[in-house]
């Protein structure tokens, strides 16, 4: 798209590069359409243009991989991972409480204060000294259908929306900065703008990410712990089952499932686990109390149990 001069020529690449982006990555779809709105012409038919194209090539996607899960896995639609926890508005959830869940979204943007103030500020400034209007307009117009679109769609699957899947956000907040600084007029008012976003970017990083510093660490101490343990009890167990959520222990907090921990184990240190069945799960339930249990493994009826939470899981993805 940067190396394309027309409308055209850039709104034919929009297909192709949304239901590819979207088999890798759905947040980078948003992007290129806030891509298109700061570099295209300027004329209101290829802004027109270019969202219908967008929301088409969106769609699209939609049903390729709809498609794709039908083939292999005999459903056509696309089954959120059990730890999302999802609650689709025509089935288990309301649209309340759904309403309620994609809410929470605000709640992390909050962080993203500053870069959206600066933001609104280059904004200003480019509509009332004349800096691209028309792109900035167009940028602006884009990111609430994008916003609108991504809202439906978390209330319709009831599923949160994480800050992460925002790419686009970004776009959207870079974009006056960027037209500042390559303005001859407003250089250091964009340079300024731009080290704003620069600072809470690598703020919400750090905050996003500091529960992550202690996960890999606790991951492969709990694995150093069963390989000692597969070590020193060479036959008295037959497999390993993992009991709890490791969302649910402080040093894991920041992992998304047991699923994240059961690869890691599984990569690391060729260690296979399983989830615990109900049946078995009562047991250890049955067994811790009536006793205390100093360590995190336990070997109970040929297994080796691994404690990651007082409660048992219910990580149906497994």
């Amino acid at each position: 798209m940067i190396k394309t001069t027309t409308d055209h020529a850039k709104l034919s690449i929009i297909p192709f590069a949304v239901i590819s982006g979207f088999l890798c990555y759905p947040s980078f779809g948003p992007l290129l359409l806030i891509l298109y709105g700061a570099s295209f012409s300027g004329k209101t038919k290829g802004a027109i243009a270019g969202l219908a194209i967008y929301v088409s090539s969106f769609i699209a996607a939609l049903l390729v991989a709809f498609t794709l899960n039908y083939i292999f896995h005999d459903h056509f639609t696309i089954q959120p991972a059990s730890w999302r926890q999802p609650t689709p508005l025509f089935s288990t959830g309301t649209l309340r409480s759904n309403v309620e869940r994609y809410l929470q979204y605000y709640t992390s943007v909050k962080m993203l204060r500053p870069a959206l103030f600066a933001a609104a500020i280059g904004y200003g400034i480019c509509f009332v000294r004349g800096v691209l209007i028309q792109q900035c307009a167009t940028v602006l117009v884009f990111g609430f259908v994008i916003l609108g679109m991504e809202a439906t769609l978390s209330i319709i699957a009831g599923l949160d929306l994480p800050i992460r899947s925002s790419l686009w956000l970004w776009g959207v907040i870079c974009t006056p900065a960027i037209f500042l600084v390559y303005s001859s007029r407003f250089v250091l008012i964009g340079t300024v703008i731009s080290a704003v976003l620069l600072l809470t970017g690598a703020l919400a990083w750090y905050i996003n990410f500091q529960n992550i510093q202690m996960v890999y660490p606790a991951m492969r101490y709990l694995g150093q712990q069963i390989s000692q343990a597969q070590a020193l009890n060479d036959g008295a167990f037959d497999e390993i089952v993992m009991y709890g959520d490791a969302k649910s222990n402080r040093q894991m907090a920041g992992i998304f499932s047991n699923r994240a921990l059961r690869n890691f184990l599984f990569k690391e240190f060729n260690i296979y686990t399983r989830s615990c069945k109900p049946d078995f799960c009562q047991k250890i339930q049955a067994a811790k109390r009536q006793s205390t249990i100093p360590t995190p493994l336990l070997i109970m009826d040929g297994k080796l149990v691994v404690l990651l939470s007082p409660n048992p899981t219910n990580d149906l993805e497994w």
